[in-house]
């Protein structure tokens, strides 16, 4: 009989012994374990023969655990399995370690367990007379299978490097690649909105077009896609003229299908149908698509494809640039952590107020009405947004925020995400693979919940062109020429920043020819913004050179000339070098249609105008000095405080996200929060000690907690929760976190620590350090 795990009878160590025995072990609780690091209880639950269940109950993410608790088993025994229980969350995760004593873990879900992790469950029951040796080979091998989500990346990677490879038009290997990606993704989508059953209402309408095709021997792209995706899909059903054709399919507007600014200078290749007929077979048709996220590893489901981005990137680029995925579960913590403070700050609530907002539970009436008119006008940024991970995060968290604060009032949740995403969310990427995905997760979670089954009546997609850019959050001649400037304040430069906004909010929603012209209007108002700045900037540091000039040569009583002490002689210095900058920006825009690179005070200067975001969230890449371009370099030490060597060597150089960092501090709005994920390096290593002075100075520190108990990067990496308020810091906490590292203790270590300060005995003394001992971080001692 197969095993029924379920919330309720699954919630102790008890219970694993229980769902160990339906499986055929022997399923006694022979005794209680001393718990390991981060564990609330452990203990041995079954047992088949030589082979061992150890069961471990944690409050954190028990993959995780699982995973660690298996390192240390793998150095330590021959055979064996863990179960890591969390009844809070009600998951459990079951790891051993495969031949190499490489850890392989697989996650379940108790409420309402689906087929697969109840097949899982019954091939891990042990046979009659299987030692167990081989009983643990048997189960390395079934948990080591891998998940829909870690085959379809793999899939789409070997058909993308075919498409670059086969690309009909010649090009440079990386624009190919980022062509064949934008026409996989486009197809992607389609298999998205063809499980909806919105094109002609059959779930396989793009294969049997396929088959058609090459039955007739007809070019597939060129008689299929092309008219679908460049035609039909972008027209209304009023004014196609191949509506027999292509069937009733719906008029999709957005972005996803106009030839991007890389197709339109290098042109759109055909594919041919061998190419495309293996694309179906090896990846389209080989996998189930469901646009509800259900996190049960059964079907292609939006969340999986943060993981592609990753996935796709080749391997050196992927290092020099510092990507990795960042999981749904950090993007949640790390969200709900920064909101709290920021809300509670915003609505004038207590802070216990935002968290049963954030749980589902509605605060009273006066606090509800408060925190409402906060969270509608909060404005969130991430200025490395990958693939999307924390925009959609957030999306999430604010739509929840909202049904709970409005209750039945509430609009349906399509319509609420519109919104949102119209007003609120912000992201730029200097990846134009990641703005591709980062655009298709946010399409798809508009149309996720929409309950319309005609096409006719499907609402066109958002243009989310003024939403997620793309380009360099850190460096841009802009904001090159106007650090330090101070804001503009010429009455045609403010002007000019109405008519972006109006511009941007406005083509969010525009279809059909006047989208076009919308466009155009926001490009052309972009350009002229950016020419009266950095005009603005130019007249005002000419004026100021000209006063310290002026200044140097007015007479001294003893008649020679005053000239220029050393703080004029650095001011005048870095007055030059702004008007240079400022000029040759000036220059790149003398005969554009266009603004050639994004800079926020040019296509977000309403947000700057209005004194930043309120929110600055997301996971910068992590990238040490020595593989930052030597030209890079110069320009961040020019541009940034804190960006700045502590010795000589790249062990002293400082990681890429301190520039994130202070970049990310001067984007936010006063009283607003910076949420970041950094290395846990930068609470102590050197290289980060002006970081840490800047924000133990200028801001309030809400939370610097390693996150060791959640942990799923794929990657040998450390993160820490970095959360700090746009605030006036106390005086204690300027005189504690000042100077020097930043202290990382867990619960009861600064007791530990007090009580051997006055023994004159070190730790090294009581207990020895081990090579390759991992101590686990949960609380930072501030």
């Amino acid at each position: 009989m197969p095993p029924d795990p379920n919330a309720s009878s699954v919630a102790s160590l008890d219970d694993l012994t229980d769902l160990f025995a339906s499986l055929g072990y022997d399923g006694q609780l022979e005794h209680v374990l001393a718990p390991p690091q981060g564990t609330v209880r452990a203990a041995l639950v079954a047992r088949h023969s030589a082979f061992r269940v150890t069961g471990i109950e944690v409050r954190g993410d028990p993959h995780a655990a699982a995973t660690r608790f298996v390192e240390t088993m793998a150095s330590e025994t021959e055979r064996g399995m863990v179960a890591a229980l969390s009844p809070a969350r009600a998951r459990l995760a079951i790891g051993t370690w495969n031949a190499e004593r490489q850890p392989v873990v697989r996650p379940l879900g108790l409420r309402a367990p689906d087929a697969r992790s109840l097949d899982l469950l019954e091939r891990l029951r042990p046979r009659p007379s299987e030692s167990a040796l081989a009983l643990h080979l048997r189960v390395a091998a079934v948990l080591g299978t891998e998940g829909v989500g870690d085959r379809f990346v793999r899939a789409l990677r070997r058909v993308l490097d075919r498409f670059t490879a086969e690309c009909p038009l010649a090009m440079p290997r990386a624009d190919a690649r980022v062509i064949a990606f934008s026409a996989l993704t486009r197809v992607l989508f389609l298999y998205f909105v063809q499980a909806k059953g919105w094109l002609a209402g059959e779930r396989d309408y793009l294969r049997q077009r396929l088959d058609q095709a090459l039955s007739d021997r007809r070019p597939f792209h060129r008689d299929v896609l092309q008219p679908l995706m460049f035609g039909a899909l972008c027209t209304p059903a009023a004014r196609r003229s191949r509506q027999d054709a292509l069937g009733p399919v719906p008029f999709l507007n957005g972005g996803l299908f106009d030839p991007t600014a890389l197709e339109e200078r290098r042109g759109t290749p055909q594919w041919p149908n061998a190419v495309w007929r293996a694309a179906f077979d090896d990846l389209f048709d080989r996998f189930q698509f469901s646009v509800r996220e259900t996190g049960r590893d059964v079907a292609v489901e939006p969340d999986m494809l943060g993981r592609v981005f990753e996935g796709v990137m080749e391997a050196p680029r992927r290092r020099a640039s510092g990507t990795f995925y960042t999981p749904h579960a950090l993007v949640a913590d790390l969200l709900d952590r920064a909101l709290v403070p920021l809300l509670a700050g915003r609505a004038d609530v207590k802070r216990h107020a935002v968290r049963e907002a954030l749980a589902g539970c509605k605060p009273t009436e006066p606090e509800a009405a408060a925190l409402l008119e906060a969270v509608r006008h909060l404005t969130l940024l991430d200025p490395a947004a990958g693939s999307g991970a924390f925009l959609l995060g957030a999306l999430e968290r604010l739509e929840t925020l909202h049904q709970t604060l409005l209750g039945p009032h509430a609009p349906p949740p399509h319509r609420l995400r519109r919104r949102l995403l119209r007003y609120n969310l912000f992201g730029v990427d200097s990846d134009l693979v990641a703005v591709r995905l980062a655009e298709l997760r946010l399409w798809l979670a508009v149309i996720a919940d929409d309950p319309v089954a005609d096409p006719a009546a499907v609402a066109p997609l958002p243009n989310l062109d003024g939403v997620v850019r793309h380009g360099d959050s850190l460096v841009d001649p802009v904001t090159l020429a106007t650090a330090g400037a101070g804001p503009a304040t010429a009455r045609d430069v403010r002007r000019q920043v109405a008519r972006v906004a109006e511009a941007r909010i406005a083509l969010f929603a525009t279809v059909g020819p006047a989208k076009r012209r919308v466009a155009q209007t926001l490009r052309q108002s972009e350009l002229a913004l950016a020419r009266g700045v950095l005009q603005n900037v130019i007249d005002r540091t000419d004026r100021g050179i000209e006063t310290l000039l002026s200044d140097a040569r007015r007479p001294t009583l003893f008649g020679t000339r005053a000239g220029l002490e050393a703080d004029g002689r650095r001011l005048l210095r870095s007055l030059r070098q702004r008007r240079r900058a400022a000029r040759a920006a000036h220059r790149q825009l003398r005969d554009a249609n266009a603004v050639p690179f994004f800079a926020f005070e040019c296509h977000w200067p309403d947000v700057l105008a209005a004194g930043g975001f309120d929110l600055v969230v997301g996971n910068p890449p992590w990238v040490r000095g020595e593989r930052v371009p030597p030209a890079v370099r110069h320009v961040l030490r020019s541009r940034y405080r804190t960006y700045r060597a502590s010795g000589r060597g790249f062990a002293h150089a400082p990681d890429l996200c301190q520039a994130f960092v202070e970049r990310a501090l001067e984007l936010t709005a006063p009283n607003g929060a910076v949420a970041f994920l950094v290395p846990s390096k930068l609470a102590t290593a050197g290289y980060a000690g002006p970081l840490r002075a800047l924000l133990a100075r200028e801001t309030t520190v809400e939370c610097v907690r390693p996150l060791g108990d959640t942990n799923t990067f794929r990657a040998a990496v450390y993160p820490t929760a970095l959360i700090v308020m746009k605030t006036p810091p106390s005086a204690a906490q300027r005189e504690r976190l000042a100077t020097g590292p930043w202290v990382q203790l867990r619960r009861g270590e600064q007791a530990l620590k007090d009580a051997l300060r006055g023994t004159g005995r070190c730790v090294a003394e009581l207990s020895p350090p081990r090579l390759g001992l991992k101590t686990g971080l949960n609380e930072v001692f501030l």
